[in-house]
């Protein structure tokens, strides 16, 4: 299932389980892009059927740990092919960004130029609601951030072509995979370590602190 999410809040200040979902996409190979509103994005009777799903997206990292935040422990999304990692297995040194690869392939301009305007920096006294679905905190966003503030036809429009591209890229990353062994063993090991490394962000791993402090003093000791 080809899938990606829109998040409210400021990527650069808040932790992936302080946002919300404004909206999520969704397709499979021969089926239209599906977008879910607001309305049912943050519903966990609703996430938890991702969590069943083999998730293909382009830097699907964020999106779970999103997810996964959301369903605190009733089920649990995992990534299964991520195309940004799947790209650059294969060009390492390349850009890898999707709108740039959707430029670069499909021959397709950035198609989130028009949402600029409502993402800029800027500062709230008091929250806001808009009839076109946006809103807004109090609280200040920097410039790419606050996809709240963007009227929902133009943000539902965005997530859909998001996950049209990335269906797009995955058939190419998938060619270009198909055409070295080693290139897509080590794509497989690096969604592997995704999903490891993507529970170790969620919730952390335990620190003897103890311990360290008592190797922290041998180790000063045998300096001196």
């Amino acid at each position: 299932t080809f899938f990606d999410i829109e998040t409210s809040g400021d990527i650069t200040t808040d932790y992936f389980f302080e946002v919300d979902l404004l909206c999520f996409s969704m397709s499979q190979e021969g089926t239209p892009q599906y977008v879910i509103a607001e309305e049912l994005a943050n519903d966990v009777d609703v996430l938890k059927y991702l969590a069943e799903m083999l998730l293909c997206g382009h830097n699907l990292s964020y999106d779970v740990k999103v997810i996964n935040a959301k369903l605190k422990g009733v089920a649990k999304a995992q990534i299964y092919y991520d195309t940004m990692l799947g790209h650059w297995v294969y060009y390492p040194a390349a850009e890898a960004g999707l709108k740039i690869l959707g430029e670069s392939y499909f021959g397709v301009e950035d198609w989130d130029s028009g949402l600029k305007d409502y993402t800029k920096t800027a500062s709230y006294k008091e929250p806001w609601h808009k009839e076109d679905g946006s809103w807004a905190s109090a609280r200040r966003y920097t410039g790419g951030s606050g996809y709240e503030r963007i009227p929902r036809d133009m943000l539902y429009l965005y997530n859909a072509y998001d996950t049209h591209y990335t269906r797009e890229l995955h058939a190419v990353v998938d060619d270009l995979l198909a055409t070295s062994e080693s290139k897509h063993r080590a794509f497989r090991d690096r969604m592997d370590m995704a999903n490891m490394y993507m529970d170790f962000e969620t919730v952390g791993t335990r620190v003897d602190i103890e311990h360290l402090k008592k190797l922290e003093a041998e180790l000063e000791e045998e300096k001196t």
